[in-house]
């Protein structure tokens, strides 16, 4: 499905949704692929198979996990606002490069953050046969103060996008409203 949503959104004209909605089917398709190791490992009893079975792909499976998922949610954060924004000056120009940075530089904040986590904390990456998945472990010689800030982040990038786009749907609902 995502594949021919994809193909659908790139034959159309080069605005910021269409371009957003692009993106989108991309990381979506990227989580689907991702989500199909677990699958194989939930359907051989939760074994770690070849592919969580050797720890670099598991690390690397898991910063793809992680990222995508936290950018498919940051997506929405930027289509819903982007909407918003448009409701509010539609008459103004759609600007793609602006969002595309915001995204680029997200994307990279993401990927620097987790790395860097990982590199300092000497975490490594681990499969988990109850999750039949791979995460991070993290070493008992950690700092406290930086797993806390991790786990700030964590809950803070699926937390406040929620509120972003409610109060996003709230100001849209009410544009509409007031121009009927």
């Amino acid at each position: 499905g995502n594949l021919t949503s994809f193909c659908y959104f790139v034959t159309r004209r080069k605005d910021l949704p269409n371009t957003l909605y692009s993106i989108i089917t991309t990381v979506d398709a990227v989580i689907s692929v991702a989500a199909l190791a677990v699958a194989i490992s939930l359907l051989s009893d939760r074994a770690p198979g070849i592919l969580f079975g050797n720890e670099s792909i598991c690390l690397v499976w898991t910063y793809v996990w992680h990222a995508a998922s936290r950018l498919s949610i940051f997506l929405v954060v930027v289509l819903s606002c982007s909407r918003t924004y448009y409701l509010l000056k539609p008459f103004s120009k759609q600007r793609i490069l602006p969002s595309l940075a915001i995204i680029l530089m997200y994307s990279v904040f993401q990927v620097c953050q987790t790395v860097g986590f990982q590199v300092e904390q000497g975490a490594r990456a681990q499969f988990y046969p109850g999750l039949a998945r791979c995460g991070i472990l993290f070493s008992v010689a950690g700092d406290p103060g930086t797993i806390l800030y991790m786990d700030v982040v964590r809950v803070v990038s699926f937390i406040l996008p929620m509120f972003l786009v409610f109060f996003s749907s709230l100001v849209s609902i009410r544009v509409t409203l007031k121009k009927r």
